[in-house]
C-alpha cells in the first residue's frame, strides 16, 4: 500500500510499508528534507485525501555546525581601546538558520589581554551579535565560539 503526501510547498513525499494497527488507524514513517520550516501533511488513496484537514509538522533546524555557520567583525583593524560588532550567523549542517542559542565566547592572541566582548544577542534569522571592546595593547586576536542549544522541539499537535 503506498500513500502520498502533500507538503505545504509542492513537496510531494511517497510514504510505503504502511503498517494496519488493527484499530482503524495505519502508520508510516516518512523522511523529511532537510529544510526547517513548516510542513502540512495529507493523505492520499487513489489520489484523493483521505482526511479532511492536513496534520501540521514544524522541521526545526538541527544542531550548530562550524562548517556552515559564520562569524565576521565590522572592522578587522581597530584601535586599542575601541570597539567593534562580532556577528555570528548559525547555521545546521543543511544550511538551515539556528535560533535560541546561548552563546559565549573567549578571546586569544596578543592582545586579548584586556578586551572584552559582551553578552550575544539575538537578531532573528540565525544571526548573533556581540561588541567586542579591545584592551590596551595593540596586536591581533582570535575569537572562539561556543554555544549551547536552548531550543526546545514544538509540542505535539493534538
Amino acid at each position: 500500500m503506498h500513500r502520498h503526501y502533500r507538503a505545504q510547498q509542492l513537496l510531494v513525499l511517497t510514504a510505503s510499508g504502511w503498517t494496519n494497527n488493527g484499530d482503524g488507524t495505519w502508520t508510516a514513517q516518512i523522511t523529511l528534507g532537510s529544510t526547517a520550516g513548516e510542513l502540512e501533511v495529507m493523505p492520499k488513496l487513489n489520489g484523493q485525501d483521505a482526511a479532511a484537514n492536513a496534520a501540521k509538522v514544524t522541521v526545526v533546524a538541527d544542531a550548530l555546525s562550524s562548517n556552515q555557520s559564520k562569524v565576521s567583525v565590522a572592522e578587522d583593524h581597530v584601535k586599542a581601546g575601541e570597539s567593534t560588532t562580532v556577528t555570528l550567523i548559525a547555521k545546521d549542517a543543511h544550511g538551515n538558520a539556528i535560533s535560541g542559542l546561548s552563546l559565549s565566547a573567549s578571546l586569544t592572541g596578543t592582545a586579548s589581554e584586556g578586551a572584552t566582548i559582551s553578552s550575544w544577542t539575538e537578531k532573528g534569522d540565525g544571526s548573533y551579535v556581540a561588541t567586542l571592546t579591545t584592551g590596551g595593547k595593540t596586536a591581533s586576536f582570535v575569537s572562539c565560539l561556543s554555544s549551547t542549544a536552548s531550543q526546545q522541539p514544538p509540542k505535539p499537535r493534538s
